[in-house]
């Protein structure tokens, strides 16, 4: 076993022992046959930058193996390996619920266990919490944080780690301790690399930032309309440690409720047209001709290969708008001056045909546009 220490508080009365250092993998996978996806970043994008300044000490639990290095090399580096920290009860216990609670079920230990770099106080007896799989650097990051040793916390770092530091803040319960520096943080990763517009893994892990720290509602607005947007069904995502379960699986139901309200929409559409004499304009072929298109339109997907009926596997809410807004349909013949008039609709033109299922299904798309835009971080934890 091998051990590295870290003072943050040389009189501190705690000693936090971090096991399994960086075991929490917490970037999501993506499965799906897309283009969009095949291109999404490797994990390795998301690694830490390198450390700095009093962090260096973590850098080896950073460091690959390779294949030129020797035997004992390779042995060393999977060697296991924890790291002590030497804290105040103090301070976590005013930032943070989670730590209270878990100092007042820990046991004195032995003044003799001590860490061997905390001999300031030499005499002073300790309580030892265990806790493991934390990522080292974020963890060291908000501990010093709590403590007041702000001067050597970095201004600028990679989402990777903004998102393992949040899910350090979200456990512990301590986001206002580390608010002034995630607006250092959020604003530099932004300038960097923007917002993903398609689902990827930086959707995901902007997602679950949101919801750790407070007031990223219109940031969580538009990474929620994403994922429901071309999400696909719960199969798609493996979340592994990243706490978006939930999230996800109330997304899925948010995209089933969309998608079902298109489905019922065309459904309703259809049965107007069996029913109705003529169209808006008192055209009958008109209704005829749309209930047919509708109609084979329908059986089509009905039938297809997945089909689009309950649960809508494989289908995402993007890809049922696309039915409504893209759907080859004649022209109407009433209604359109000039002596060329095309055979087909263009769903690009810009206009507004009431008499087509684009222009019929035109209060749904709107109501599910809406719903898209109106989607909060608070409606989608436990």
């Amino acid at each position: 076993m091998k051990t590295i220490s870290y003072v943050i508080d040389p009189d501190g009365d705690i000693e936090l022992v971090l096991s399994e250092p960086n075991s929490h993998q917490i970037i999501p996978k993506i499965h799906s046959d897309d283009y969009s996806t095949h291109t999404d970043l490797p994990d390795s994008d998301f690694d830490n930058p390198p450390a700095t300044g009093r962090y260096t000490v973590f850098n080896e639990l950073y460091t690959k193996p390779t294949a030129a290095a020797g035997t004992q090399k390779l042995e060393e580096d999977h060697e296991s390996r924890e790291v002590r920290m030497r804290i105040s009860s103090k301070h976590l216990s005013f930032v943070s619920s989670t730590f209270r609670d878990l100092l007042l079920t820990s046991n004195k230990k032995d003044v003799s266990a001590q860490c061997s770099d905390c001999s300031s106080s030499p005499s002073r007896p300790f309580t030892r919490v265990h806790t493991i799989g934390w990522d080292a650097v974020a963890l060291t990051i908000v501990l010093d944080a709590i403590h007041g040793r702000h001067a050597e916390i970095p201004r600028v770092i990679n989402l990777g780690l903004l998102a393992r530091i949040a899910t350090v803040v979200e456990y512990y319960k301590c986001q206002e301790v580390i608010h002034v520096f995630f607006g250092y943080w959020q604003r530099n990763i932004i300038r960097q690399g923007g917002f993903p517009t398609t689902l990827c893994k930086r959707t995901l892990l902007w997602l679950y930032i949101c919801m750790v720290f407070p007031g990223q509602e219109g940031i969580f607005a538009s990474m929620a309309r994403i994922v429901v947007t071309d999400f696909k069904g719960s199969a798609q995502i493996t979340a592994r440690m990243l706490q978006i379960t939930t999230a996800l699986r109330k997304l899925n139901e948010k995209r089933l409720d969309l998608i079902e309200q298109i489905s019922d929409g065309l459904e309703d559409v259809q049965d107007t047209l069996y029913e109705e004499p003529g169209c808006v304009r008192g055209d009958p072929l008109c209704s005829s001709l749309t209930l047919g298109v509708l109609a084979r339109m329908l059986y089509e997907y009905e039938y297809a290969e997945p089909p689009f009926i309950a649960p809508f596997d494989c289908y995402s809410v993007s890809t049922a708008l696309k039915l409504v807004k893209e759907c080859i349909e004649p022209m109407p013949q009433h209604g359109n001056p000039g002596p060329y008039v095309p055979r087909y609709i263009d769903p690009y033109d810009g206009r507004t045909y009431p008499c087509s299922i684009r222009g019929r299904m035109t209060p749904v798309v709107e109501k599910v546009e809406e719903e898209l835009s109106l989607m909060r971080p608070a409606d989608f934890k436990d």
